[in-house]
């Protein structure tokens, strides 16, 4: 993200559908943001090509007799058409409750590659923090989309609640004044709050909190709070109670995924990361 062209004008969310408890809380937080700034819903279930090459590797157990038996071709194509029209239904049902303008494509590839394909430059992703694991720890789909695009990437696990109150982290970087451009511009409608948390070296945070300070009054936001946190740096908004989004520069969070993970862990809210 340059600083000539500024954070991206969110038009879209593009959601990777998996039918998993990640899946369906990052459906959830995706379809909750969407109904909240008016924005339409695509949604994109992919036939994974690494699994249609395991045929005769997978099981299967029956729902009624409880045996477990080999899974040929057949069998997968059809467990893998089961689930598509799974995600679809979920889909539909979520966005017809919340009254979103929606569409759904299957596609067979690669996740990540599909969903970054089906997003254009002024798209927001949404992925869960991973498919076909349990855990908290980062999958290989949310990984490949955050390196491998520069759009903004929401990724959600199961137990995080999507709400009005955002968070975000200006770590001194182009990509943090992004970060709070692009937090501002989600914040304005009523109803919506904004905590900037201002991080690195406590001279220039400090001049860089009362900027923002100064802007926010123009602006007639009196309702927003500015913070500073020196040292704190992607961890800031972990301390707070009414934290409903967490958007995160890239640059405070390193290249190897590890300080997402704890930031995921712990943060009871989905993370945006810019």
């Amino acid at each position: 993200m340059s600083e000539e062209t500024g954070p991206p004008v969110v038009r879209r969310i593009v959601l990777g559908l998996h039918p998993s408890p990640h899946g369906r809380a990052a459906l959830d937080a995706a379809a909750r943001l969407a109904s909240f700034l008016g924005l339409e819903l695509r949604g994109v279930y992919v036939q994974e090509e690494r699994l249609m090459r395991l045929p005769g590797v997978l099981r299967e157990v029956d729902a009624v007799s409880g045996r477990v038996r080999r899974l040929d071709s057949s069998g997968l194509e059809r467990q893998i058409r089961a689930e598509a029209a799974r995600a679809h239904q979920e889909l539909s049902q979520v966005a017809g409750r919340l009254r979103l303008r929606w569409t759904f494509q299957s596609s067979r590839g690669e996740v990540a590659t599909v969903v970054r394909e089906a997003a254009t430059s002024r798209d927001l992703v949404a992925v869960g923090v991973g498919t076909r694991t349990f855990g908290r720890a980062l999958g290989s789909t949310a990984r490949a989309l955050l390196s491998v695009t520069e759009l903004p990437v929401l990724v959600s696990r199961a137990g995080m609640h999507l709400g009005p109150h955002v968070h975000v982290v200006d770590d001194g970087t182009v990509s943090g004044a992004g970060a709070v451009q692009l937090a501002r511009s989600l914040t304005e409608r009523k109803g919506t709050r904004l905590t900037i948390h201002v991080a690195g070296k406590e001279g220039s945070g400090r001049r860089r909190a009362e900027r923002y300070r100064g802007e926010l009054r123009a602006a007639g936001r009196t309702g927003d709070v500015v913070r500073t946190a020196p040292g704190r740096g992607a961890a800031a908004p972990l301390a707070e109670r009414d934290c409903g989004l967490v958007i995160l520069p890239r640059t405070a969070l390193g290249g190897d995924g590890a300080e997402l993970e704890r930031i995921l862990r712990h943060s009871a809210s989905p993370v945006l990361v810019v």
